[in-house]
């Protein structure tokens, strides 16, 4: 049964568009009655950064009621050149009891592994196998990159190293491809970004195809999802809290294998929030439950003590805020900038969009400035918000709804280029 306007449909007060049905790819697929029913993997380094533990949260489900199986879970690890490389702590054995769940945690040491970032996104293969009564009944193999994600005073910081976020914001608005495979259009996607030197992207609204998030992981951008609700005003009783805590739970989900995946961040364009609304507890949840990624709230500042947050997440001018312009004891970083008007004949106008240009460079060099808390921003936004293609309002995109580039596209790759970087530092 599909369902256009669930018990949560109160959270989707936003700038997005409403389509009944199924419009991205679903797959059906079977599993074996004794199987690996769910995995997380996390990377770990030591305090230099050289070695790391590659940890694997496993839930087994067993499928026969009436017996006990001996049960073997393994891993190989896999590196870019085809190598195996040995991990002989990586393997458990447990006895599974009828169709209970249990929970089983493989953990070894990496011995200096290559470093996954945005500008060396090396992977490796994990490989992860079930045996029972010594068959092999269940293997699949997954990516990894080993990287740490933390906060370190007003800095984020990855495998130890400060990172700059030069970022946009999608809002996935796709449904018209011209007749073109998916593949082709993420392909193409990834490409400008990487031309326009963008090294991140937050969804917005609508979670990132699974297929995008792979090209992510493998081309080095980094991703930050929203637990997805806009404009809304939670003290209302229409919008529950435990709705909201549930969609954090599936964004989790859906993104927890990604090494892409360093920041999770919760709505856009809100009220702030509190620890007793939907979207603080909703921050709570994540993390509790993932405190390898910091958290992030749109329109909050950094809060750990009440909201899990370690980075302020501010919206439009960074000029107006007081924050901005003095030091701030936490990271804050511009979830929402530098907005592309969306307005057709403004764009069309060359004289508009090299003055739209002209100033994202002035912002970038107030941020970089201050680069010593401001760790970034994100455009708004990457794409066109639009159904039909071309048309339509709602053209706020640096690339249209096909993901072709548009003329705002070059003034946003001149901005962050390394050129520019030399001259403001």
């Amino acid at each position: 049964r599909v369902s256009k306007w669930t018990l949560t449909a109160d959270y989707d007060t936003d700038d997005v568009y409403f389509l009944g049905g199924l419009w991205r790819d679903v797959y059906l697929y079977s599993l074996p009655a004794d199987r690996i029913e769910d995995f997380w993997v996390r990377t770990e380094f030591d305090p230099v950064y050289r070695n790391a533990v590659l940890r694997v949260q496993m839930k087994l489900q067993g499928g026969d009621a009436a017996s006990e199986r001996h049960a073997v879970v393994e891993g190989s690890l896999i590196d870019a050149e085809g190598k195996e490389i040995p991990l002989p702590n990586l393997r458990a054995e447990v006895t599974l009891a009828g169709r209970n769940a249990t929970p089983v945690e493989l953990a070894s040491v990496v011995e200096n592994p290559h470093k996954w970032t945005a500008e060396t996104p090396y992977l490796y293969s994990l490989v992860l196998r079930l045996k029972i009564d010594g068959r092999v009944v269940q293997e699949f193999k997954n990516t990894v990159g080993f990287r740490q994600v933390e906060v370190q005073g007003s800095r984020i910081v990855v495998n130890g190293v400060p990172i700059e976020i030069r970022g946009v914001v999608t809002t996935r608005a796709n449904p018209n491809n011209a007749g073109e495979s998916p593949a082709t259009i993420f392909a193409r996607e990834i490409r400008l970004l990487k031309e326009a030197n963008i090294n991140a992207i937050r969804s917005h609204t609508t979670p990132l195809e699974e297929e995008f998030l792979t090209l992510c992981d493998h081309a080095g951008i980094y991703v930050m999802p929203d637990v997805p609700y806009v404009w809304v005003p939670e003290g209302d009783f229409r919008y529950l809290t435990d709705g909201l805590v549930a969609r954090a739970r599936d964004v989790f989900e859906q993104h927890k294998n990604h090494p892409s995946v360093i920041l999770w961040h919760v709505g856009n364009e809100n009220p702030p929030t509190t620890a007793y609304l939907g979207g603080g507890q909703a921050a709570r949840w994540l993390h509790d439950t993932d405190p390898t990624r910091p958290v992030g709230i749109c329109r909050n500042f950094a809060d750990f003590k009440e909201l899990g947050t370690e980075f302020s997440d501010l919206h439009y001018d960074p000029k107006t805020y007081p924050e901005f312009r003095e030091m701030y004891p936490t990271p804050i970083l511009f979830g929402e900038y530098h907005a592309v008007p969306n307005e057709i004949d403004r764009l069309k106008d060359r004289g508009f969009v090299e003055t739209w240009g002209r100033s994202l460079q002035q912002e970038w060099a107030l941020f970089r400035h201050r680069n010593f808390y401001v760790v970034g921003g994100l455009i708004c936004c990457w794409d066109d918000g639009i159904v039909n293609g071309n048309l339509g309002a709602n053209q706020w995109g640096v690339v249209d709804s096909k993901r072709q580039a548009k003329p705002v596209h070059y003034r946003s790759e001149e901005h962050t280029s390394e050129l520019q970087s030399r001259q403001y530092l």
